[in-house]
């Protein structure tokens, strides 16, 4: 028996080694002291007392001196990837400019649909329809890739409220051509342009990029697939986009805050909540080969944030998590930069 908990004392032992080492792993971006770090920086339990709901109040300057050496500490961090990423951060109860990296217009994947969420709480919050309103799923409509609704969803009404839930949290396709075809293409790309995201189009719907039609040729009809052009958005307006959200300036106050609690529910855990379980984030990830993105807000006990990382044309996908999850933390601590001021 004196082995056995010998033994067990020994396991917990190099679990707190491991844990101590990855914290300091965290302090060495963050620049602190072992002193006067945060525990958060070496706790991996996760707590809804750090979610805050509304923004602290702090004395807000036009853009924290520290992005100044923002890109020079993403250079080391990132070295010969620093090309690869395009960023947007902003610590909104702290200051009114974001830090912005390399913005430009590129392709969103899964992103666009924060996009089609917005406009549909415009929608409603207009009168226009209704969360509840029930919608019929449309053949053409059914897609694969990401998503829990299948062609036997054929025929089941299925709320708006619901369609905008899986299209956020499951990244469901299927779910967000059926809020495409509702609200209308042309529709939601107008929406865009009259709220600024002059960089964000929707050019096609998911998973339907390749149109197929019938062309005469002589005598015969010949099948021929045309490739629509790659919908886009740009870290600067999903970033625009959060920080709307956050301060309740994207459609009102009450849709705004539904769409935040859905932003909460994000099943796709695997890159922001892995590196900071101790925050609530309601964020968006997105998706496809060479790419990878995530983006939301982060609620934590030292102040809150709004974080945007795309990713184009990776060196791995993990590679890219990775170093998401490491700006991630830096980004984090950099909170205390302008709070201790």
């Amino acid at each position: 028996m004196g082995k056995i908990i010998l033994s067990y004392m020994a396991a917990l032992g190099i679990l707190l080694i491991l844990s101590v080492e990855v914290g300091f792993m965290r302090l060495v971006w963050a620049e602190y002291s072992p002193e006067d770090a945060p525990e958060a920086f070496f706790s991996d339990v996760f707590t809804n007392t750090l979610a805050l709901q509304e923004p602290l109040q702090y004395t807000q300057v036009p853009r924290g001196d520290d992005q100044a050496r923002m890109p020079a500490d993403l250079q080391v961090l990132l070295e010969e990837r620093m090309a690869d990423y395009a960023i947007y951060y902003l610590r909104p109860d702290l200051e009114q400019e974001p830090f912005v990296q390399s913005s430009r217009q590129q392709q969103p994947a899964s992103m666009i649909k924060l996009f089609v969420m917005a406009k549909a709480m415009e929608d409603v919050k207009a009168g226009r329809m209704s969360l509840e309103e029930p919608v019929t799923l449309q053949k053409e409509d059914v897609v694969g890739g990401a998503g829990k609704l299948t062609i036997y969803n054929l025929g089941t009404p299925i709320t708006v409220r619901e369609l905008i839930t899986l299209m956020i949290q499951a990244s469901d396709n299927t779910a967000t051509n059926a809020l495409i075809t509702k609200l209308g293409m042309g529709e939601i790309n107008a929406y865009l342009e009259r709220e600024g995201y002059h960089d964000t189009k929707i050019n096609h719907k998911m998973m339907l990029q390749k149109v197929e039609t019938m062309e005469k040729k002589g005598k015969r009809l010949q099948k021929v697939v045309t490739k629509l052009p790659d919908n886009l958005s740009s870290v600067q307006d999903v970033g625009t986009l959060f920080t709307r959200l956050y301060k309740h300036e994207c459609v009102g106050p009450q849709e705004d805050e539904i769409m935040i609690d859905i932003l909460k529910g994000q099943e796709d855990t695997a890159c922001f909540n892995a590196a900071l379980p101790d925050w609530q984030i309601a964020h968006k990830t997105g998706e496809i080969s060479g790419l990878f993105h995530d983006g939301g807000i982060f609620y934590g006990s030292e102040g809150n944030f709004v974080l945007v990382i795309f990713c184009e044309k990776y060196a791995g996908r993990q590679i890219a998590i990775e170093d998401i999850q490491e700006m991630a933390w830096y980004f984090a601590a950099r909170l205390s930069d302008l709070k201790n001021k």
